[in-house]
């Protein structure tokens, strides 16, 4: 296991990987609580911590969430490390990826990890995509340790996010942290075991534009995302990145398919929602409800 970002970027670097956003990753420690029990006098709780977050090497900290003893700190150049050591074996196949990082909350205690195999192009329904691979760690307790498969267009980088019904086994990633359940090693390996099936899984989105969609579908579909009356406007009424008009002018001519309507709504959230975890979460939302109108 590594022991700083320092080896994390010379791990990236002996096998010619690229990752952006690596100087935003700060390093966790962990605090005992303190109880004040008189003026200028703390005693500890037996079994209580802090995480802690340090974004100059351990100079100064934030506290982030009280933990108890059973919490299991996972860095998170522990979980990129892991990642890169398993990514190793599909190099031949996919390329070398490009990895970016992206950070929120409290003292960037949650990490979004997307490894992005760019020389991997896949062609579904006329469009090129690139395979991607998401990893998500925090130490304030508001996500759990996750992975997830998704994939962009290469014409307007729209993030498609695969639901977890075709991928059974990632039921076994999603672990808390807690000593005795959460291992990072195998929680990474059985997310690589299921790379070999990815790129065949999303065939499933061929002849998603031979799929109609009516606007009822389309606003009945919306409500899962509960966005508002006005982004849904600037929704229907924005320009498609890698098609002609809009969603409204399709609808008016009666021509609107679900591949169209789903890449409408991954264009919106890829423009529009900023943090990283609220993008997690409507992606994967809207690729499940999408996923019904194609049964």
């Amino acid at each position: 296991m590594l022991e700083n970002k320092k080896q994390v970027m010379e791990m990236a670097n002996d096998l010619g990987i690229k990752i952006n956003g690596l100087n935003d990753m700060p390093e966790f420690g962990l605090c005992p609580t303190r109880v004040q029990i008189a003026p200028n006098k703390y005693q500890e709780v037996p079994g209580r911590f802090y995480t802690m977050s340090s974004m100059d090497g351990g100079e100064n900290w934030e506290a982030i969430k009280e933990v108890s003893e059973q919490y299991s700190l996972v860095q998170h150049y522990e979980a990129v490390g892991a990642l890169l050591e398993g990514i190793q074996s599909y190099m031949s196949s996919f390329g070398k990826p490009i990895i970016n990082l992206k950070f929120s909350g409290a003292g960037n205690s949650r990490m979004f990890n997307d490894v992005k195999w760019k020389d991997a192009e896949l062609t579904v329904n006329g469009d090129i995509l690139v395979p991607v691979l998401r990893n998500i760690n925090s130490v304030d307790l508001s996500l759990r340790f996750l992975s997830e498969f998704k994939v962009e267009r290469l014409v307007c980088t729209n993030g498609l996010t695969v639901p977890d019904k075709r991928f059974p086994n990632q039921e076994s990633v999603k672990k808390l942290h807690l000593k005795g359940t959460l291992n990072l090693q195998e929680c990474l390996e059985t997310t690589m075991s299921n790379m070999g099936s990815f790129t065949e899984t999303i065939g499933l989105w061929e002849g998603w534009n031979k799929v109609q969609i009516t606007p009822e579908q389309f606003e009945e579909t919306l409500k899962v995302l509960k966005i508002s009356e006005k982004q849904e406007e600037e929704l229907v009424k924005a320009t498609l990145r890698g098609f002609k008009g809009t969603l409204e002018d399709r609808f008016k001519d009666k021509k609107a398919d679900l591949w169209i309507a789903y890449n409408s709504v991954t264009q919106w959230i890829t423009d529009s929602v900023k943090n990283p975890s609220t993008e997690s979460i409507k992606s994967r939302k809207a690729a499940e409800a999408f996923e019904l109108l194609a049964v």
